[in-house]
C-alpha cells in the first residue's frame, strides 16, 4: 500500500540545509525525522540534527563524514546522493512551505495507520464495541496530541494586551485573575482557580473532598453565572443533586434521603431548586471514563454553552486510561497527564477529586503530605494546586472540640504561595462553610512550586 508522501519535498529541505546550513533552525520546529517517508532521507535529517546538536555546519562535507562515521552513508546513497540533493535545490526560500508539505503528509499516514489499526481492531474476535471506541480514540488523539506545536509568541506582539490585563485588574473590585471558589481565604492565596491549571483536591475515603467540590460547583454556577462540568464516576446525579438541595436550602441531607421532612423543610427546598433550574451545571455520571471521552464530551458541551468556569472530576482512580496497561501506577499516570493536557487545550481550570494512601493514618501528625497521594507521584508533578482537605475529628470520633474542625492544605501551588485554609463542616448538610477568618500562608511551608 503506497502511503502519502511528498518525495521531492523532503529532498528539498534535505538540499536546502546542505547549501544552507542555518536553515535547520526552521526545519527543525516544522518537522521531525519520523516526518520523512524515504528511509535515507530519514537517515540524513537525523545526521543533520546531530551536527546541529553540535553546533557543527550541516553542509554536504560535514554531513557524509558523519554518516560515514556511523557507517551509513552507503546505506542512504553514497556522495553521489548527498551531492545530488544540494545540485538540484537553486534556492533555500522555499524551507518552511516544503516542511509544512511534508508534516502534512506524515500526520496522513499516521492517521491512514491509525485507520487499519481500528479496522484490525474492528475485526477481532471477542472484541467489545467499548474496547475498539476506546482504541480509535487513543489512536485518533495521539496522531493529534503529538502534532499540537505552536510557534513561539514574540514578547513585542503581546506586551501591550498583558499591560491592559494587569490595569483592568488593578481596577477591578475583586482583582481575581481566575474563576472564585466561593471561600476567601482560598482564593486570596490562588487568586481563584485559573484557565488551563489542573487542580488536585485530595482526602481519605468520606473525608468530604465531594462535599467540598459540590460546594465550589454550586457557587460557580449559581454565583458567578459560569458553566460547570461535573463527571461523576462515584455518584449517580440523584445523588449529587440531593447534596446540592442540601446545601442550599440548609435541609441534612439524611432528611432529604429518607423523605422525612417537616413542610418548613419542603417549602425551603423547593425554594432552593428554583437558580438550579436556569444554572449550567451539567452532570455526567458514567461509571467509567478516559480522559480522551471527558474531554470529547467537554468539548461538545462548550459548542452548546461556552467556556466553562470548572469542570470536575470524581475520582481520578476511578478513570481508566483506554489501553491495556497492567501497571496500575503507569495508568494513573497517564491519565494524570492526559487531564492536565485537556485543561490546557480546552483553556478550562480542571478540579480532579484524588485518593490518599493509608499513611497518614499511621502518623502522630496525620495532616497528609504530597507523599500521600495514591498510586503516583505524576499527580503531584501534573498538577498545578494540591489541596488536602482534612478534618481530625474524623480520627477521633466523639472528641466535641473537634466537631466542625477543616482545614484545606495547600501542599503545592506552582503559581503562588501554599498555606492552610481554615474551613467549618457542617457534616448534617454534606457542607463547608469559611471560617471567616483572616489567614496569612504558613511561615515554615509558604513556597513557590
Amino acid at each position: 500500500m503506497m502511503l502519502p508522501h511528498a518525495e521531492e519535498a523532503e529532498r528539498s529541505i534535505l538540499g536546502a540545509i546542505l547549501i544552507d546550513p542555518s536553515m535547520v533552525n526552521l526545519a527543525i520546529d516544522l518537522v521531525s525525522p519520523n516526518d520523512f517517508y524515504r528511509e535515507a532521507n530519514r537517515i540524513i535529517f537525523e545526521s543533520i540534527l546531530e551536527l546541529a546538536a553540535k553546533d557543527v555546519a550541516a553542509d554536504t562535507i560535514a554531513v557524509a563524514d558523519h554518516l560515514q562515521s556511523r557507517g551509513q552513508l552507503e546505506r542512504v546513497g553514497g556522495y553521489a546522493y548527498l551531492g545530488q540533493l544540494a545540485a538540484e535545490t537553486a534556492t533555500a526560500a522555499n524551507i518552511e512551505s516544503h516542511c509544512r508539505i511534508v508534516a502534512e503528509k506524515s500526520i496522513l499516514r499516521r492517521l491512514l495507520l491509525a485507520t487499519e489499526r481500528i479496522r484490525k481492531a474492528v475485526r477481532e474476535e471477542g472484541s467489545s464495541v467499548q474496547d475498539v471506541l476506546e482504541t480509535a480514540e487513543h489512536e485518533i488523539f495521539s496522531v493529534a496530541t503529538d502534532r499540537s506545536r505552536k510557534d513561539p509568541v514574540p514578547v513585542r506582539e503581546e506586551i501591550r494586551g498583558a499591560l491592559t490585563r494587569i490595569v483592568e485588574l488593578q481596577k477591578s473590585p475583586t482583582r481575581m485573575t481566575g474563576v472564585p471558589s466561593g471561600y476567601p481565604d482560598l482564593d486570596r492565596l490562588t487568586n481563584g482557580f485559573q484557565p488551563s491549571d489542573l487542580i488536585i483536591l485530595a482526602g481519605r475515603p468520606s473525608m468530604g473532598k465531594t462535599s467540598l467540590a459540590v460546594n465550589i460547583i454550586e457557587h460557580i454556577a449559581l454565583e458567578e453565572k459560569r458553566p460547570v462540568f461535573f463527571f461523576s464516576l462515584e455518584m449517580p446525579v440523584e445523588s449529587v443533586l440531593r447534596r446540592l438541595l442540601a446545601s442550599r436550602a440548609r435541609v441534612a441531607y439524611e432528611k432529604i434521603l429518607s423523605g422525612d421532612l417537616t413542610e418548613d423543610e419542603v417549602s425551603r427546598i423547593v425554594r432552593a431548586s428554583t437558580p438550579f433550574c436556569s444554572a449550567d451545571i451539567f452532570i455526567d455520571d458514567s461509571s467509567s471514563l478516559t480522559p480522551l471521552e471527558l474531554r470529547s464530551r467537554a468539548r461538545r458541551l462548550i459548542s452548546r454553552v461556552g467556556d466553562p468556569g470548572l469542570i470536575v472530576v470524581d475520582y481520578l482512580q476511578l478513570m481508566h486510561s483506554g489501553r491495556r496497561i497492567d501497571n496500575r501506577v503507569q495508568e494513573v499516570t497517564e491519565i494524570s497527564r492526559m487531564l492536565k493536557c485537556v485543561a490546557r487545550e480546552l483553556r478550562a481550570p480542571v478540579l480532579a477529586l484524588s485518593q490518599l494512601s493509608r499513611a497518614p493514618t499511621h502518623r502522630s501528625d496525620r495532616r497528609p503530605q504530597l507523599s500521600d497521594l495514591r498510586d503516583s507521584g505524576a499527580i503531584e508533578q501534573d498538577a498545578d494546586l494540591v489541596a488536602f482537605i482534612h478534618r481530625e475529628e474524623y480520627y477521633e470520633a466523639g472528641e466535641a472540640e473537634r466537631t466542625g474542625e477543616a482545614e484545606l492544605l495547600i501542599r503545592k501551588h506552582r503559581n503562588g504561595p501554599t498555606g492552610t485554609v481554615t474551613l467549618v463542616f457542617i457534616g448534617e448538610l454534606m457542607r463547608f462553610e469559611s471560617a471567616a477568618m483572616d489567614m496569612e500562608p504558613d511561615a515554615e511551608t509558604s513556597v513557590y512550586a
